[in-house]
C-alpha cells in the first residue's frame, strides 16, 4: 500500500510539471480493490484548457513518454523521504477520523487486511526499487486506457 500510493503521487507530480504551460491539466486518482481480487488502479485523465495547447496526439505521446521514463528511473532519496513523510501525516490525520476507523475494522473483518499497524514502520520500509516496480507494472500491464476530455 505504502509503495502504490508513492507510485501515485511521484506518477502525478512528473505528469503535472511535464504538462505545466501545455494547455492540459493532468487529474490522476488511484484506487484500491481487494474483491474479487486484490488490485491498484491509476486513472490518468488529461483536461485540455487551452485551444492552443498540445494536440492530443502529441499530449498522449508525452503522457506514455512520462510514465515509460517514470518506469526506469528510481525516485532520489529525498524524493522517497518526502513522500514517506507525507505518508506518515496523512495516515497520522487519517487516525483521528471515527469514520476512518470504521472502514478500517470493516475492511478488517470483511478482507482481513490491516492497513495501519505498522504504517510508520513500513513508510520508514520504503524503497525506491519497490516504487519503481510497480510504476514499471503500471505502465508495462497493457491495461492502460486514456481519455482525453475538454474543460
Amino acid at each position: 500500500h505504502v509503495a502504490a500510493m508513492t507510485a501515485a503521487m511521484a506518477m502525478e507530480q512528473a505528469l503535472r510539471d511535464a504538462f505545466e504551460g501545455s494547455g492540459w491539466r493532468v487529474e490522476l486518482k488511484e484506487k484500491f480493490t481487494l474483491q474479487p481480487d486484490e488490485r491498484f488502479n491509476v486513472m490518468v485523465t488529461l483536461v485540455k484548457v487551452d485551444e492552443d495547447g498540445l494536440e492530443t496526439s502529441a499530449a498522449m505521446s508525452r503522457l506514455r513518454a512520462i510514465v515509460s521514463a517514470l518506469a526506469s528511473k528510481s525516485l532520489s532519496k529525498n524524493q522517497l523521504s518526502a513522500y514517506a513523510g507525507y505518508l506518515k501525516n496523512h495516515m497520522s490525520l487519517l487516525c483521528t477520523s471515527p469514520s476512518f476507523w470504521t472502514e478500517v475494522i470493516a475492511g478488517r473483518q470483511l478482507y482481513g487486511k490491516d492497513i495501519v499497524t505498522g504504517y510508520s514502520a513500513k513508510c520508514d520500509a520504503l524503497t525506491a526499487q519497490k516504487v519503481q516496480n510497480i510504476i514499471s507494472s503500471l505502465d508495462k500491464s497493457g491495461k492502460v486506457e486514456y481519455i482525453t476530455t475538454k474543460e
